[in-house]
């Protein structure tokens, strides 16, 4: 997931690690990326281009720069003390950004919290000290991609598979509410009622959608793991994901965060097409 880590301080580089064992697409890591010469001149890139996006109209940071087959991706922690630090991470470039600043995040936390006095002191140059780092931040990898690349075999293998508890609900639902419609009616004759089932069920799909489904209550399939958060990209996701329990239906939910039941349904199926979640019956 995240290939080669540069943290830089006021534009110098304090920590390098460059993962050998992992290839790029289309890219070598075979170049010699330890040369203190190119490592300063890569580095001195990174700081200067950051730092021209923040002087454009008072823009900010920049976030990441594209290549065909790479990305290098920036992060900044919002404690004025760390304000001189600069992570940079290369990935491939289908890595979501919002996955690899949830990476760099926890790296740079804990690089903070292993050195909060070498780092708030005056620095005097050297970076053997926090060589020891190595090995921690092979572990926050490693976890980070495990759990990436499992949620991507989740979404794929279920991606255009439509849940079976769903289809049996969607069907038990409209049934009813057509039976109730024929039963209004008064109709007795079977032809009647036929005709009337076959005629209610293809006007009457949507409004019967709208009518029932809401009352469907989503249940989760997985462990409540907060982790699982980072592969949503909205706020609206994360917020229905979060009151999911298995006691509250759609249209519930819709009334406890001013979310639209539209909106809530739809997420509801995206879940069921990540595998992450059916409706009960």
């Amino acid at each position: 997931m995240l290939h080669n880590l540069y943290i830089l301080r006021d534009g110098l580089p304090i920590f390098i690690k460059i993962r050998k064992d992992i290839k790029m697409h289309n890219t070598s890591n075979d170049v010699d990326m330890q040369n203190e010469d190119k490592v300063t001149m890569i580095s001195g890139f990174f700081s200067a281009i950051n730092s021209f996006a923040q002087t454009i109209g008072n823009f900010g940071d920049m976030r990441e720069i594209k290549m065909n087959q790479i990305k290098f991706s920036f992060y900044r922690r919002k404690e004025k003390e760390y304000d001189s630090l600069l992570f940079v991470g290369a990935s491939n470039i289908e890595i979501p950004h919002r996955i690899i600043e949830k990476c760099l995040d926890q790296i740079s936390s804990k690089f903070v919290a292993r050195f909060p006095n070498s780092i708030k002191k005056h620095w005097n140059g050297k970076t053997e000290v926090y060589k020891v780092f190595e090995q921690e931040l092979e572990d926050i990898i490693a976890k980070r991609s495990k759990m990436f690349y499992n949620s991507q075999e989740r979404i794929e293998s279920d991606m255009y598979k439509e849940s079976e508890v769903f289809k049996n609900n969607r069907d038990r639902l409209m049934n009813k509410y057509i039976a109730n419609k024929i039963k209004l009616a008064n109709l007795r004759d079977t032809n009647q009622k036929n005709m009337v089932f076959d005629t209610i069920k293809q006007k009457s799909y949507i409004k019967c959608s709208k009518e029932m489904f809401y009352k469907l209550i989503p249940i989760k399939k997985l462990e409540q793991d907060e982790e699982i958060y980072d592969i949503f990209s909205g706020e609206d996701s994360k917020r229905i994901f979060r009151l999911i329990s298995g006691n509250h239906s759609v249209e519930e939910i819709s009334s406890s965060t001013g979310i639209k039941k539209e909106r809530v349904y739809d997420l509801c199926k995206t879940f069921i097409k990540m595998g992450l979640i059916n409706f009960r019956k």
